[in-house]
């Protein structure tokens, strides 16, 4: 849209000289038909041209000056592209990640990795707790699990079983002890958690209604190991494309831990994605060359940064405006399609189809998260006012 602008000018220009020329030769040429011999003729002719040229010496200091202006607004707006560029990075030096629970500490890119496995982690536990509650008993529900995906639920478990024998002054700490890859690989451990295991299923319904009422996710994964976290996502990554799960319900749980992710980090969080939205509209607004600016932009953010700045604009505290913007160019192109927020199943033609664009628009128009996840707590006013 904005290089047919960067056109129009030049377009405008050379009809203006054609129309002046075709103007002023065709009334004449249409009078005087014939060649004249008469010196005087010429004389008049030459007259009649002097005028011509004089009006198009007079478009030629237009065309000068709007060629002037036009460069000057270029190489401003690629000194304000850059500028934005070195804001981003002085901005991603101030990120600082600290999480006491697990004596974690981290900065800038390091910083952005940490965040982002929280959320994912965050995310997924919401999938897994939400799923549960479609079903009358753990039996009925683990009929629907295999696999891998099971390792996931009992690691789920697991971690539910240390977070509350924490909660009772008791340090689970034995399992860490041994050489093992999964708390899952330790029998005697696993036996104590699966004699549990009807009590956790009936507590994760109650663990829901505490996040939705208090805004807060607790944390349930802390002390899983590497592979107990890469079976619960892939549980909760078989869940997310059910295809019972409809789009409402998806976009229901983006946003809710959108919202619980904007509350617990918005004091260390705000400068630095506040700013990556200002830039993208600021960014939106260079014409001279809008195109290769905003790709460069969008190129720029990477997709773990992309990641955290989607779910920034789902908390419901991004104007409405920067939303049409991210939307209408396309700015989490180049987010993973691994990634849970960026696709779903498309099963009639096998394959992902991406669709941040789709939740961009869910959150635009507004549209209402399903009865649970809708906020009923002490922090109403406060987290869900626009």
């Amino acid at each position: 849209m904005k290089k047919k602008k960067k056109y129009m000018g030049y377009i405008v220009i050379g009809g203006v000289f054609t129309g002046i020329i075709a103007g002023m030769l065709i009334p004449y040429f249409c009078k005087f038909r014939e060649w004249s011999d008469n010196p005087a003729d010429w004389g008049a002719f030459g007259a009649y041209m002097g005028a011509l040229a004089g009006l198009l010496a007079f478009a030629g200091v237009i065309y000068s000056l709007h060629d002037t202006n036009t460069k000057a607004k270029a190489k401003n707006e690629k000194d304000t592209f850059f500028r934005l560029l070195e804001l981003h990075q002085k901005s991603m030096e101030t990120l600082v990640y600290r999480n006491i629970r697990i004596q974690r500490k981290s900065s800038m890119m390091e910083a952005f990795v940490d965040y982002k496995e929280e959320l994912d982690s965050d995310l997924q536990e919401v999938i897994v707790f939400w799923d549960s509650c479609k079903f009358e008993c753990y039996a009925t529900w683990t009929k629907k699990i295999d696999g891998v995906r099971y390792n996931g639920l009992l690691a789920l478990l697991a971690g539910m079983y240390i977070s509350n024998e924490r909660q009772k002054g008791k340090n689970v700490t034995r399992q860490r002890k041994k050489q093992i890859n999964s708390l899952i690989e330790d029998v005697e451990f696993m036996e104590q958690v699966e004699r549990l295991s009807d009590t956790f299923f009936k507590e994760m319904r109650g663990q829901l209604d505490k996040f939705v009422e208090f805004k807060y996710i607790t944390s349930c994964y802390d002390d899983l190991l590497k592979f107990d976290k890469l079976c619960f996502k892939e549980l909760a990554n078989a869940i997310w494309v059910k295809k019972e799960m409809d789009e409402k319900e998806r976009f229901s749980i983006l946003r809710f831990v959108a919202e619980c992710f904007y509350r617990k980090y918005e004091h260390v969080l705000s400068y630095h994605f506040n700013n990556l939205c200002n830039i993208t509209s600021q960014i939106d607004a260079l014409e001279t060359d809008h195109d290769f600016f905003m790709d460069s932009w969008i190129s720029n953010i990477t997709s773990i940064e992309g990641v955290i700045l989607f779910f920034w604009m789902l908390s419901g505290k991004v104007n409405k405006e920067v939303l049409l913007i991210a939307k209408r160019n396309n700015l989490f192109r180049n987010m993973n399609l691994g990634e849970f927020c960026a696709y779903k199943w498309d099963y009639a033609n096998v394959k992902s189809v991406r669709v941040t664009n789709d939740y961009l628009q869910m959150q635009i128009d507004g549209v209402e998260s399903i009865p649970f996840f809708k906020s009923r707590g002490p922090f109403d006013e406060s987290i869900m006012s626009e």
